[in-house]
């Protein structure tokens, strides 16, 4: 099995639990179906949401300039040329 982020194997367990409450509840009780219901919802929107979602990216005029950047680094000449051996 692939290993998971942090905090997400006790999110989705929670989750599971609440689905098997659901389950068990749904002919008896609807009232706490909907109860369950609100909360799976409010634990995907507060804990699983943030674990899926990227990290923030530099915009592509960020990445640009900091590639021209590089570029004139390496152009700079920092290096120098070996001599020939006399």
């Amino acid at each position: 099995m692939a290993q998971l982020r942090r905090g997400a194997r006790q999110a989705l367990e929670y989750l599971y639990a609440d689905l098997d409450d659901i389950d068990r509840y749904a002919l008896d009780n609807p009232a706490a179906v909907r109860k369950l219901a609100r909360r799976i919802k409010e634990r995907l929107q507060e804990e699983v949401e943030p674990m899926l979602q990227r990290a923030e990216q530099p915009s592509l005029e960020q990445r640009v300039k900091a590639l021209e950047e590089r570029i004139e680094q390496m152009a700079a000449g920092n290096v120098t040329r070996f001599r020939k051996a006399e």
